[in-house]
């Protein structure tokens, strides 16, 4: 006796096509919904619109997307001098508040604290690290925090404190092997001072050989 029972492997196979195309059409949209929240977001903090920042952070979005650069939000927020500092300290903890990474690196390698300091945003620096931003990673040069902040072209000697005073490793190595300390002698030798009452190391040589102890004496800086 023949099987009547039709057969509908076809039409299943259908549904399951139709079901496929629509589930990749959702993902698409939402993709695409997604893409935008997060160019409404770093639009926002470019803006300095605060209120938009902190909507778009409730709504659960992700807020450690990057752009072209590599940046993020809290890294934009942490260095634009285009609205007051009052203001970039509301981004920056509402972000942080809802759940920001502070230790994404950008193209350079470079953090939201080393962003702060290189545009001479104390206040951001200070609320960075007491929210338990790394301080330690280290660019594309090798510098890290600390060793920017010992740099020539950084004014403000207060982020070199803070950075000590918090414990940030004072005896790292940039890719030229240079350390805090190093620089400091050169640059800034009041924190210099301060670097080796932590307990700086000024025997460690640097590439060349050189030690901190040697710049020291090749500069005429008779306090060390």
């Amino acid at each position: 006796q023949e099987n009547n029972v039709p057969d509908y492997t076809s039409t299943l196979a259908t549904i399951q096509l139709n079901n496929n195309i629509k589930n990749s059409e959702q993902s698409i949209n939402s993709s695409e919904e997604n893409n935008k929240r997060h160019t409404d977001l770093i639009d926002a903090v470019s803006r300095g619109d605060a209120n938009t920042v902190e909507a778009l952070a409730k709504s659960r979005l992700n807020l450690d997307i990057q752009d072209n650069d590599g940046d993020t939000a809290i890294m934009i927020a942490s260095s634009y001098h285009k609205y007051t500092i009052e203001l970039s300290v509301r981004i920056v903890s509402t972000l942080i508040q809802y759940g920001a990474n502070l230790n994404i690196q950008d193209n350079n390698n470079r953090t939201a604290l080393m962003h702060a300091i290189l545009c001479d945003r104390f206040e951001i620096a200070l609320i960075l690290i007491q929210n338990g931003a790394d301080m330690n990673l280290q660019d594309d040069g090798g510098n890290t925090a600390l060793i920017i902040a010992t740099s020539s072209f950084i004014k403000n000697n207060n982020f070199a404190s803070i950075l000590i005073q918090n414990r940030a490793n004072l005896d790292m190595q940039n890719r030229m092997g240079r350390t805090a300390v190093m620089k400091a002698i050169v640059y800034k030798p009041e924190i210099a001072s301060i670097l080796i009452d932590n307990g700086a190391n000024i025997h460690i040589p640097d590439n060349d050989g050189k030690t901190p102890l040697m710049c020291s004496a090749n500069h005429f800086n008779k306090n060390f």
